[in-house]
């Protein structure tokens, strides 16, 4: 498989990364003045860690993914040998 490179100027051929890279611009670095890179990467593994877990979903009805995966842990018939 060869790697596909997005032609310039045509940024909706790669519209989910754009998508995310402007919510990560919007909601981290447009809201704090840094002074150094690692301030950036604390502050941005803090919004990753939000948008990736506690950020309600439409596809799970509303739900965060930790409150599906909670639900689904208790709801499972599945129990582990220990």
């Amino acid at each position: 498989m060869a790697i596909q490179c997005i032609q310039p100027g045509k940024p909706i051929q790669n519209d989910r990364i754009e998508r995310f890279n402007r919510l990560n611009q919007d909601e981290v670095l447009d809201q704090y003045l840094v002074a150094e890179l690692d301030d950036v990467r604390e502050a941005d593994r803090e919004f990753l860690n939000d948008y990736d877990l506690h950020r309600p979903l439409q596809a799970l009805d509303g739900m965060t993914p930790v409150e599906e995966r909670d639900r689904h842990a208790r709801s499972s018939t599945f129990e582990a040998s220990g």
